[in-house]
């Protein structure tokens, strides 16, 4: 409420007693409160498909709070990533997740999970006029009410920066530093310089440390950052979405060197780049094409001509974007010798595309789409006619429909009125055949919702009781392929799971049945 008090790194911009916005390490308490578990499975899985659908096949989660990385290791032990996912436990809980995840176990997948190493975050956001510059915003700061030149605040004070940068070096775990503003970089710098230094008698040792963000990147920092072999993660859509808004805070000069890729790859460097989602939607082409482009939303040129004669125009071409989105990322991740490259040896994790990014014209490259994710050789995602979003109309219809459901069906726990909840089901029998596929398909069911494993992918969706009726909610699935075999009994079993109105369960047994036949029938599994 209007009484919450600002923590130290935080930024409250208050509108009236019961509204604001929360930025910075003042929506970390919100956070920090958990997502709960009920939904987790579906929930991530749907995430996960966002991302498929963009053409990703490793996610990069910046953030990791202690709560959430225990609901990706429930998610991830019951088989249900789709995709990879390298997650960065946050510096106020990275000791906590050492206590559930020992050091040895860290840089390891485990399930499609892996912690990747560290996140620290030094500043906020130009946009939001958190970032930490050397010089003053040119319109003043967040709150309207501080008066005074705002150059914007570290997160932390620097004197802890120091020592967690120092802890995560001496730990020799992999860093991403978020750093916007120019004196945020310089911090970095200097704390790393500081725990290299530290080692006394020790030779320093390399480090994959990346520089998150790093929008306000100086010239005469990119030196440094060669030198300490330092990875910027540069940001390129914010030259499309935010860069009016930084030539209004920063000016043009600042602004049109925002993300300057073609100096830091002319340097010798090999950066990456990022959507950061959700604070720009998960495009990759949009991305691409705002790196090759370097266009913003009311149309004007971002970097692309010299400043001056110290700062040449930024953008890369469309072979140098790609790199910086595949073998480049795979380089940041410790993931080379798996990813990043189609060659012998390697995953099979690669995107078809409707177009060639490398033929196409320039200013084409944002509406390319994607066409198929793969992962390990397997389908993931497949465009169809049904991939646009549903108009506004189609999700009102659907919101009336679910809240009419919601109101007639009364939705209860099988566990209330049998054995069949809370345990997992080997399905024997399917539509009077035996089973015979390895590994089987499986169910389990836990209050309203089912979810299991249909021969080659993962099965979940909705269920309700009304009366002595069971009714099956719309199931769905995720898009791998497997041998036909497999392929032809998941295909039989989810129809049969959708026709299931009505079940008889004893303690070890349990039969699905469609109108009075049986349609599966499953043994509990021990």
């Amino acid at each position: 409420d209007y009484k919450t008090e600002c923590p130290a790194g935080g930024v409250i911009v208050r509108d009236g007693d019961d509204y604001g916005l929360f930025m910075e390490t003042a929506f970390l308490p919100v956070m920090s409160a958990g997502q709960g578990i009920d939904d987790e499975v579906e929930a991530s899985r749907k995430g996960q498909m966002m991302y498929a659908a963009a053409g990703i096949t490793t996610a990069h989660e910046g953030a990791t709070h202690k709560d959430p990385y225990e609901l990706m290791l429930r998610v991830s032990n019951e088989g249900a990533n789709i995709i990879d996912i390298v997650c960065y436990p946050f510096m106020t809980d990275y000791e906590d997740v050492l206590k559930i995840t020992p050091l040895e176990e860290w840089c390891k997948y485990k399930n499609r999970l892996k912690l990747g190493g560290v996140k620290i975050t030094l500043d906020g956001s130009p946009q939001g006029k958190t970032a930490w510059f050397t010089t003053p915003y040119l319109k003043g700061g967040p709150d309207a009410n501080f008066e005074g030149d705002w150059y914007g605040e570290p997160t932390i004070p620097p004197e802890m920066a120091y020592e967690i940068v120092k802890d995560v070096y001496y730990k020799k775990l992999p860093v991403i530093c978020h750093t916007n503003g120019d004196a945020s970089i310089d911090l970095f710098i200097k704390a790393y310089r500081r725990a290299r230094n530290s080692m006394h008698d020790a030779e320093p040792h390399a480090w994959n440390a990346t520089t998150i963000h790093t929008q306000f990147l100086r010239k005469d920092q990119i030196p440094e950052f060669v030198e300490l072999d330092i990875r910027p993660s540069l940001y390129t859509l914010h030259t499309y979405y935010f860069a009016d808004a930084h030539i209004e805070n920063r000016g043009e000069e600042q602004a049109h060197y925002i993300s300057p890729m073609r100096d830091v790859i002319d340097a010798g460097m090999r950066p990456t780049n990022h959507t950061d989602a959700v604070v720009a939607p998960l495009d990759q082409m949009m991305m691409l094409w705002s790196a090759v482009n370097r266009q913003s939303r009311s149309g004007k040129a971002i970097g692309v001509e010299p400043i001056d004669n110290d700062h040449k125009g930024q953008c890369v071409t469309a072979y140098e974007g790609l790199k910086a989105m595949t073998i480049w990322g795979a380089e940041q991740h410790e993931d080379d010798a798996l990813k990043g490259t189609l060659e012998k040896g390697k995953l099979a994790d690669l995107v078809i595309l409707d177009q060639d990014p490398l033929k196409v014209k320039k200013e084409e490259i944002k509406d390319i789409k994607v066409v198929m994710t793969i992962k390990e050789g397997k389908t993931i995602y497949e465009r169809s006619e049904d991939s646009a979003p549903p108009s506004d109309t189609t999700q009102k219809k659907k919101r009336a429909k679910n809240k009419a459901k919601k109101n007639l069906v009364h939705v209860c726990d099988l566990a209330c009125i049998n054995n069949a909840a809370n345990k997992e089901w080997e399905l024997k029998k399917l539509n009077g055949k035996k089973v015979t596929v390895d590994p089987a398909p499986t169910l389990k069911f836990a209050k309203d919702r089912l979810n299991g494993f249909g021969g080659v992918n993962m099965i979940w969706g909705k269920y309700a009781i009304l009366g002595n009726r069971v009714i099956m909610g719309k199931l769905s699935r995720t898009v791998m392929t497997g041998s036909s075999d497999a392929m032809e009994v998941e295909k039989e079993y989810s129809e049969a799971l959708s026709s299931v109105n009505s079940f008889n369960v004893t303690e070890k047994k349990l039969q699905l049945l469609c109108n009075g036949e049986t349609v599966a029938v499953f043994k509990a599994k021990q």
